[in-house]
């Protein structure tokens, strides 16, 4: 429940965002997780993080789903994209109805500031992937939110590692 909750308490500033897409889905809110489901704004590149999506349903929906998260640096540069493995099968349900999904992964990245581009895309049933690829021809765009989430990571302290000393003989 912390996770909903968290995502309720965001829900109002994310929907005034500027999207792109047909809206056939909405992403209503999106946050970065900590452990404990929380949302967070900083982040340890040692340690996974959740990225949580509350969706509204706007028309009859039974799609294969595909989320991403693109992550760019403070001077827009896309460095990296997180992309949905542990999605598998439709997203079905009715107009009107709320999901959540999330997503763990980790955030290899240098101490700095960062934001993500968050997108959701339909594919029809079992059409998500033509030769092991994403099959981006019979996909639609439901959602694209430019600037979804804004985070830090943190520097850590490097500890020395110990090197043995080899004995001449």
């Amino acid at each position: 429940h912390e996770v909903l909750d968290s995502l309720r308490s965001h829900e109002r500033s994310f929907c005034a965002k500027q999207r792109d897409g047909s809206q056939a889905v909405t992403i209503r809110s999106f946050i970065l997780a900590g452990e404990d489901g929380t949302s967070i704004d900083t982040v340890d590149a040692r340690k996974s993080v959740s990225a949580c999506f509350l969706l509204q349903l706007n028309r009859d929906i039974r799609h294969d789903v595909h989320a991403s998260i693109q992550i760019h640096d403070r001077q827009g540069m896309p460095l990296m994209v997180v992309r949905d493995s542990e999605f598998h099968g439709l997203l079905n349900g009715h107009t009107g109805q709320m999901v959540v999904a999330s997503m763990k992964f980790a955030l290899p990245l240098q101490a700095g500031q960062y934001y993500c581009q968050v997108g959701l895309s339909l594919f029809p049933a079992g059409e998500k992937y033509a030769d092991g690829c994403f099959n981006f021809s019979n996909a639609e765009v439901a959602d694209l939110v430019q600037y979804a989430a804004y985070f830090q990571v943190l520097p850590y302290k490097h500890h020395p590692i110990p090197v043995p000393v080899l004995n001449e003989s």
